[in-house]
């Protein structure tokens, strides 16, 4: 399958990571999850992932991320070869945000020590990692909740936290993985918004997982997959799958 190419429009000035896969495929044992795969994604780009159940979105996300290794082919954000990264931790602490569908947030620490344990691993200091982690909350609508611990927030406000949490590092690239499967309808529009607003401000790529398709509304194209493989962008979406 020839790569899926981001559209070259101008809509979006090159800020954020530019993502190029070429005939990646993972499997595990006998079990192939993911079938030469091959699609670029142009930087500052919201590119939806959607397929079924068991499609391999989870599994592309966290190869993009470094959580994983592909069996073969090749993965580049910007100028790095992620497969070949001798130190992953690295790379994901620099360059990579992800947002999962549960929040994982630390039950013992406050809502701004959530936000900012990124950047103490970062080494950054103190003060600075206060100062850009309240400007975070305060754009994601909760830095009158610094001082909360994740008991007292609501799930969608939970989940805010994680997208600052995210953010924090000044990532070029954000993986977000059904970001709002936990959510009720009314939550996950105000996720969606959220999401649609940051990326405008930061101007970083998002590549984001979902069964919502109420998020093809807001991105800039769709990458499908079903059984692990990629959907050319011209073929229609059977209506069976869509659900």
């Amino acid at each position: 399958m020839a790569p899926t190419t981001a559209p070259e429009d101008g809509n979006h000035p090159a800020a954020g990571a530019r993502i190029v896969l070429e005939h990646v495929s993972r499997a595990y044992g006998p079990a192939t999850v993911l079938f030469d795969v091959s699609f670029t994604i142009g930087p500052g780009e919201l590119v939806a992932l959607t397929g079924p159940s068991g499609s391999g979105k989870t599994t592309l996300l966290q190869l993009i991320g470094s959580l994983d290794r592909p069996s073969s082919g090749t993965i580049r954000v910007d100028d790095t070869a992620v497969e070949c990264l001798t130190h992953p931790a690295d790379f994901r602490r620099d360059t990579v945000g992800f947002v999962f569908q549960l929040h994982h947030l630390l039950p013992h620490l406050t809502v701004e020590q959530n936000a900012e344990l990124s950047l103490v691993a970062a080494g950054i200091p103190r003060r600075e990692r206060h100062e850009r982690v309240l400007d975070l909350l305060e754009e994601v609508g909760l830095a009158d909740r610094a001082d909360d611990f994740p008991k007292q927030l609501s799930g969608g406000e939970r989940q805010r936290v994680a997208i600052a949490r995210a953010l924090a590092g000044r990532p070029r690239l954000v993986l977000a993985d059904e970001p709002t499967g936990a959510l009720d309808t009314g939550t996950s529009a105000r996720i969606w918004e959220l999401l649609l607003d940051l990326r405008a401000r930061h101007n970083t790529t998002l590549l984001v997982a979902s069964h919502d398709l109420t998020l093809l509304e807001h991105a800039d194209r769709e990458l499908r997959l079903v059984d692990g493989r990629l959907l050319p962008s011209s073929s229609p979406t059977p209506v069976s799958e869509l659900t």
